[in-house]
Order: C-alpha cells, then sequence, then structure tokens
C-alpha cells in the first residue's frame, strides 16, 4: 500500500497547527457539513469508545464531546495538531502514527472525516478498508467521510482567503491540486504571513 505521507508533511501539518482552525477548517469539513455528520452519528447507538482517524486539531470529536460522549482515541501524524484536539476533548487518547499501522479493535465507532480522500488510490483505499474490516470489534460501525471530486482537469489553482485575520497573525492562502491518477490527487496549500511575508506549505 502506498500513501504519499512523509516526515516533510507531519512538519509542516505541525507548523500548520496553530493556524489550521482559524484558516483551513472553515472550508472542510466545518459548518453544514459537520452539523450534518454529527445529526447522523448521533442516530447510531454505541459511541461509547470511538476512534478519529485523522483526527487532526479535534474538530468532530469535540463536537461528540460536547453532546456527552466520554472516551475517545485519535490516530494523526502530527501530535502538535493533536494537542488542539486534547483542548477539545481533554480526556483525549492520543496516537501519533501512520493509519496503515493502527490496530482497529476496541473501538465501537471508526470515523474518518476527511483523512483518506486524496493521498490512497482506490485500490489502496480497498486494502486499508479490508485492513479495518477484519480488525474491528464485531458490530462496530465505520463511518468514513469522502470529498465527491467530479473535476476533469490535471491542475487547479484557487484562492481561499486574502489577509485573514487569526491568533496567529494575518496570513493568505493559495491552495492548489494536481491530480496523479483519476482517483488520487496531491495537494499543496500556501501560506503568506502578510506582516513578514514569511512563506510556508505543507503537501
Amino acid at each position: 500500500m502506498t500513501i504519499n505521507w512523509s516526515m516533510k508533511e507531519k512538519e509542516e501539518y505541525d507548523k500548520l497547527s496553530v493556524i489550521y482552525d482559524d484558516l483551513y477548517a472553515p472550508t472542510w469539513p466545518l459548518g453544514p457539513n459537520l452539523e450534518g455528520l454529527i445529526s447522523y452519528l448521533v442516530t447510531f447507538s454505541g459511541g461509547n469508545n470511538i476512534c478519529e482517524v485523522g483526527v487532526g486539531t479535534g474538530n468532530v470529536i469535540g463536537l461528540l464531546y460536547n453532546l456527552g460522549y466520554k472516551n475517545f482515541t485519535g490516530i494523526d501524524l502530527s501530535s502538535k495538531m493533536m494537542e488542539f484536539a486534547k483542548q477539545k476533548v481533554p480526556n483525549l487518547i492520543t496516537i501519533e502514527e501512520d493509519l496503515r499501522d493502527t490496530n482497529y479493535s476496541g473501538f465501537d465507532w471508526i470515523l474518518s472525516v476527511g483523512s483518506i480522500y486524496n493521498r490512497i488510490s482506490n485500490e489502496d483505499k480497498k486494502k486499508l478498508f479490508s485492513k479495518m474490516y477484519n480488525e474491528m470489534d464485531e458490530d462496530a460501525l465505520f463511518f468514513v467521510g469522502l470529498r465527491n471530486y467530479t473535476y476533469n482537469y490535471a491542475f487547479e489553482t484557487e484562492k481561499i482567503t486574502s489577509g485573514k485575520e487569526t491568533k496567529a497573525g494575518r496570513f493568505e492562502i493559495e491552495y492548489k491540486h494536481e491530480w496523479i491518477s483519476h482517483d488520487c490527487y496531491y495537494g499543496v496549500a500556501y501560506y503568506v504571513d502578510l506582516e513578514t511575508n514569511q512563506k510556508f506549505d505543507y503537501t
């Protein structure tokens, strides 16, 4: 299985963590998308031991925690992102690892919202889902959120925001993505600190 995760990406997400909720999270999955997901999740029984794959800064499980759910485990490559998740869910158990290495037993809900849609081909998704199915407890539920892309071009640049004020300063974002194959793309986001004109990216 090939997943284009790297130490560079981990380092860049660590840097991104301080402004993630202000700059990136409002585009996905916050807002109506996330509200709809939470409304759907709570119609199911269980949720006694919840694992989120690609937990990031904890926006999804943070809402579940506020609704009274108690036991959470977060899987992510970025320890810095998970530090912010723990601010939303103080009792969060964090595991810093590649989702390919995760043992999926012991949970009754497993969530993955936007964390496996782009850097994993359809074939690799099948392998990952097979691993999860074989390891999950009987009657456990897996909820996965995937972006539905219908683009038919090779490359796009999108200016997400300009001069955005955040607690970390004023930033400008430009997001680019390039399709590797019909079912897998590679994204790059550039963040420019408008006070220092310093630019950093994550890939």
